[in-house]
């Protein structure tokens, strides 16, 4: 599941795809994202509600209007709800934090409108930002050697030095050619694209605990978050500003997806730290304990050993 629980609204036997509300939508200056959902009616089972984020003064009549002058009349929302929390200009540039002040700021306010206790949450890093590669490995290797298997076969396809990324992997299951094997999904990023995300939680007042792709963490959102209905999981969709890609929506996440293997990543920041060979798996460990996978804390653990 990456977005809403179904991409067709049924209105009285006609059919709405949200997609293509959002595309019009889309196409308004004023528009920065928006999440097109089925609104529960008794008389006709769904109507059309639209939530959206603005970058600019605009109310729901003319939002509608531009839609009713694009589309046909019963595909244009009945009702909108409006959100906006904008970043300045230039905070972030294709997916790099070039003002890490400008961005706290914003997590802050959108933390704040969330009306959320949560402290725990989820980090997307645009697909741009992450190399993956689906590799071929031995089945039935225990955890510990799996990972090594994977920084192994890493080298060969990150063009950067092991000690500047960070490392995921996941398990697809068995490989199409061979019963002996297993397809393994790499993901790799660079370490300090990872380290400013984690940085700006922190200094947001939150925790990061899982830091995955856009499009994959979507795909948890709904059984995470526990929402109880389509128009609930819009709110919160465009309360952090990612209608289309609902990274953040693993907010309250208190286990991430790298739990199984966060050791290899903990191994990884434990070198770039200057771990020596009898040290690293002793740092690793403490990190991992401590949830506190970054390289000032590594830093920190080898100069008190």
């Amino acid at each position: 599941m990456f977005d809403r629980q179904k991409d067709m609204i049924n209105r009285g036997g006609l059919k709405i795809y949200s997609a293509e509300v959002e595309s019009v939508l889309a196409g308004h200056p004023a528009v920065v994202e928006s999440a097109i959902i089925a609104k529960p009616c008794p008389v006709i089972g769904e109507r059309v509600h639209a939530v959206i984020v603005t970058r600019a003064e605009v109310n729901a009549e003319s939002l509608r209007a531009w839609c009713a002058e694009r589309l046909s009349d019963y595909k244009v929302p009945e009702t909108v709800a409006l959100k906006a929390e904008p970043l300045p200009r230039n905070a972030v540039t294709d997916g790099n934090i070039e003002n890490m002040d400008q961005v706290v700021e914003a997590v802050r306010r959108v933390w704040k409108k969330s009306g959320t206790r949560a402290k725990h949450v989820a980090l997307g890093m645009p697909p741009a930002s992450v190399i993956t590669k689906k590799i071929i490995l031995p089945a039935g290797l225990p955890e510990d050697q799996l990972e090594v298997q994977v920084e192994s076969e890493a080298s060969q396809y990150i063009p950067f030095a092991l000690d500047e990324v960070s490392l995921d992997f996941d398990v697809i299951g068995p490989a199409a050619n061979s019963a002996d094997d297993i397809e393994v999904m790499l993901t790799a990023s660079r370490r300090e694209k990872v380290e400013d995300r984690v940085a700006i939680a922190e200094a947001s007042g939150l925790k990061a605990s899982v830091m995955d792709i856009e499009s994959y963490a979507a795909r948890a959102a709904l059984q995470v978050l526990g929402v109880r209905s389509a128009a609930e999981l819009a709110q919160i969709i465009v309360s952090v500003g990612l209608a289309q890609n609902l990274a953040a929506l693993r907010a309250l996440a208190t286990e991430g997806i790298q739990r199984g293997h966060m050791g290899l990543h903990a191994r990884q920041v434990a070198i770039a730290a200057g771990a020596r060979a009898d040290q690293v798996e002793a740092v690793a460990n403490q990190l991992v304990r401590e949830r506190a996978v970054r390289t000032d804390r590594a830093l920190e653990i080898l100069q008190a050993g």
